[in-house]
């Protein structure tokens, strides 16, 4: 009032900044070769309305299957804000893909085993390639054999289902060919009928049985049959006879 004369000495008010939590969220993930998310977090307590962040949330670096610290990158609300910032791990998840043994595979009895051949989907990533192969169940002997995984790998950022497919071992075809000019005399004991084959028999078979001839002993010209001359269900014989 007019009974007052005010001699005033100022101070000064401070506004200080609002401290607050940014807590990166928990459980996020990516698949091997692909690209990262947008990293997600929480704030405790709200930002003043109207205000908001700048920046993203990143993480540390590298691109195997893993886990990676989630760090506060630039993401900033301002200087009107204190942030503690509360980190946690982003995992790199191993990329599953189906490897699938091609069908119909085969290979003649006798002969090298091939490469054993099979599609991928999805693909690999971009520089990524495959080591090991696939193999099969054992044996040699016609028939169906199961292909396995083997050493198959594409490393540790993949996960493998592997679908199985039969390989088939298939008979050697051969040609039985009777010698011509096989002679007897009358009444004297038929010779054993002699025969040329092509190709011949794989290392370590050999054959059973013997070439026969149509019946009767008079003279006269007779046909020198394939008998029960046997390589073994192995082979697939084809025969050329020949007179005697």
């Amino acid at each position: 009032g007019s009974n007052y004369t005010i001699s005033y000495a100022g101070a000064n008010f401070t506004i200080t900044a609002k401290p607050i939590t940014v807590t990166a969220d928990a459980s996020q993930t990516k698949v091997y070769g692909t690209v990262n998310p947008v990293y997600t977090y929480t704030v405790s307590p709200s930002l003043v309305s109207g205000d908001s962040f700048t920046g993203t949330l990143t993480r540390a670096t590298g691109e195997n299957i893993g886990n990676y610290a989630i760090t506060q990158g630039n993401l900033s609300a301002g200087s009107n804000y204190n942030i503690t910032y509360v980190s946690k791990d982003f995992t790199i998840t191993a990329k599953p893909i189906t490897v699938t043994a091609d069908a119909s595979q085969t290979k003649v009895y006798g002969t090298t085993n091939p490469v054993y051949s099979y599609t991928v989907s999805p693909s690999l990533v971009s520089g990524d390639s495959f080591t090991g192969t696939l193999t099969r169940a054992t044996g040699e002997n016609i028939g169906n054999y199961a292909i396995t995984q083997g050493s198959l790998s594409a490393g540790t950022n993949y996960n493998i289902t592997y679908v199985s497919k039969d390989f088939t071992i298939t008979a050697k075809p051969i040609t039985v060919t009777a010698n011509a000019s096989q002679t007897k005399v009358y009444g004297t004991t038929d010779p054993l009928f002699t025969y040329m084959v092509s190709p011949s028999l794989v290392s370590g078979d050999s054959f059973t049985g013997a070439l026969s001839r149509t019946a009767g002993e008079n003279v006269g010209v007779y046909a020198i049959t394939q008998g029960n001359l046997s390589a073994g269900g192995n082979y697939t014989i084809m025969y050329n006879g020949s007179n005697f």
